[in-house]
């Protein structure tokens, strides 16, 4: 289990069959390009999928301004925890579609009391499912590759690699949760 960042690092840095580092501000260059990588690496796996862990409810603040065209209303996006990426939008009573995101606002049509579901910056390394950690520590070894050994073949490899741990986490994430029963098809309806 994963507890920090330099865990996570150490991973990719096995899957590399490099060293481990003892903080990412040691003063060595895989801890320098760890450093470097880490946070944005985190927020561009966050921000391919709604992961559960990484879902987050929050009532949004309408601006005073309204958009200069097309939306008659914008609301500013959370940061606290901060959004990473927009997933579904709550108005009077029911899901809305017709939003847009611009800059660090939604702007939509619906007026009142609206709330967003996001996927949210997730920075308690704890919280990470195992999948998601293996996942992130492949994606890190894809792009710490060719700076560390300069192969570039490693590097692709390892890109193949990370595809198949990010789906395969993907598939794990997506089978938790209900999502209601199956609506009735023909399959339901000929046999009764």
């Amino acid at each position: 289990m994963a507890n920090s960042g330099t865990d996570i690092c150490n991973l990719a840095l096995r899957k590399l069959r490099e060293q481990p580092i003892a903080s990412l501000t040691q003063d060595s260059e895989p801890a320098r390009l760890c450093n470097q990588f880490y946070d944005d690496a985190v927020d561009y796996l966050l921000a391919r999928h709604p992961h559960n862990f990484a879902m987050t409810r929050q009532r949004l603040s309408r601006k005073a301004v309204a958009p200069a065209f097309e939306w008659p209303h914008a609301y500013t996006l959370p940061t606290d925890p901060y959004c990473l990426r927009a997933y579904r939008l709550w108005c009077g009573g029911g899901f809305r579609d017709g939003w847009v995101v611009e800059g660090r606002d939604l702007l939509t049509s619906h007026d009142g009391d609206c709330r967003l579901l996001y996927v949210a910056r997730v920075t308690d390394v704890a919280s990470y499912p195992p999948t998601f950690v293996n996942a992130l520590s492949s994606f890190l070894a894809s792009q710490l590759a060719y700076p560390l050994n300069r192969d570039r073949n490693h590097a692709e490899q390892l890109t193949k690699r990370f595809e198949r741990d990010f789906r395969e986490h993907k598939s794990v994430d997506g089978g938790e949760g209900w999502h209601g029963e199956p609506e009735d098809g023909i399959f339901v309806s000929a046999r009764e």
